[in-house]
């Protein structure tokens, strides 16, 4: 049985502001999430958007624009993630 998720908390492994230590994602940006596969396999993207972050720790949240989520299958997976915008106030 497959379960969704709403919600979904990831630990980013990859410092991506040199030279500080943190991370360079912030509340309200956009995403893509697309799970690691081997060369040839297609993966399931999901979109969503960051809804909290914590810098010290590289943990970050976020809500999924899917109806459905994100399938309780894919958790535990090693994820590639894309910032394609935001929902900031202009």
């Amino acid at each position: 049985m497959i379960t969704t998720q709403d919600t979904a908390v990831f630990t980013i492994n990859d410092t991506l502001v040199p030279g500080t230590g943190g991370i360079a994602v912030r509340v309200g940006q956009t995403i893509m999430l697309s799970p690691k596969t081997i060369v040839g396999t297609v993966a399931t993207v999901n979109k969503a958007i960051v809804t909290s972050v914590n810098t010290a720790t590289g943990v970050i949240e976020v809500a999924f624009y899917e109806a459905s989520g994100m399938t309780n299958d894919n958790v535990g997976n090693i994820y590639e993630m894309f910032i394609y915008g935001s929902e900031f106030k202009k």
